[in-house]
Formats: structure tokens, C-alpha cells, sequence
């Protein structure tokens, strides 16, 4: 399962949590845990934004509202 997402990632150059949950079919939790796996591996890396103070939960992040995004390390 690792090394699908790694090349969910890939293919798609950045990914939110949301994202990867919903194509894999995972709750939140194990999607983050299995990407922390891949974070202490070096593979991937995540990347924060913050769209104004709304903290990910207005819904008009370009990132489907979570401010928890992901891209290969290169």
C-alpha cells in the first residue's frame, strides 16, 4: 500500500490527505499514518498552507481544505 501511494504522489506532484483517503478508501487516521511512514522514510514530504485564519475549514483552500499536503522528496 506504501508504494501505491508513493506513486499516487507522484503522479500527482502534491496531494492532500483528503485526496489520498478518499482514492484509497482509508479514514484520515490510517492515511496519516501510513504517510508518516513514508515521511520518516524521506520519501515524501508535507507541506503546509494556510489560507487566512480559517485554519483548512472554510472550504476555499485551492488544496480541498486541508491544510495537510504532500509531494515526493526529490
Amino acid at each position: 500500500m506504501l508504494h501505491e501511494i508513493l506513486n499516487y504522489i507522484r503522479k500527482n506532484n502534491t496531494v492532500d490527505l483528503n485526496s489520498i483517503a478518499l482514492h484509497f478508501d482509508l479514514d484520515k487516521t490510517a492515511a496519516e499514518g501510513m504517510l508518516f511512514t513514508l515521511i520518516q522514510k524521506n520519501k515524501i514530504k508535507e507541506l503546509s498552507f494556510h489560507c487566512g485564519n480559517c485554519k483548512g475549514s472554510c472550504g476555499t483552500c485551492p488544496f480541498g481544505g486541508s491544510n495537510k499536503t504532500y509531494m515526493i522528496v526529490k
